[in-house]
């Protein structure tokens, strides 16, 4: 797979997908929560906008990244979807 060929959005949901694994691993491993009820509520502290951004932030102030990590970060972060809400 190359992410700088595919579609923008499309590399953002996988992104969002693998962060979301990674969080779940470490709510498990590292909290030692194991309730579903309890994973979802703790998740939602790491798996939303406003988390994710603070992350990121952080990791990009730590040059956590390499450049073409960033480059598709960005791509991904500045795509606009076209659909409309219920």
């Amino acid at each position: 797979m190359r992410p700088e060929l595919m579609n923008a959005l499309a590399v953002a949901y996988l992104g969002d997908a693998v962060f979301e694994v990674y969080v779940r691993e470490y709510l498990l491993t590292e909290k030692g929560i194991m309730k579903p009820h309890e994973l979802q509520k703790a998740s939602i502290k790491y798996v939303s906008a406003y988390a994710h951004a603070g992350f990121m932030k952080y990791a990009l102030s730590r040059n956590f990244f390499t450049e073409e990590e960033v480059r598709l970060f960005k791509r991904g972060r500045n795509c606009k979807g076209h659909s409309v809400k219920k």
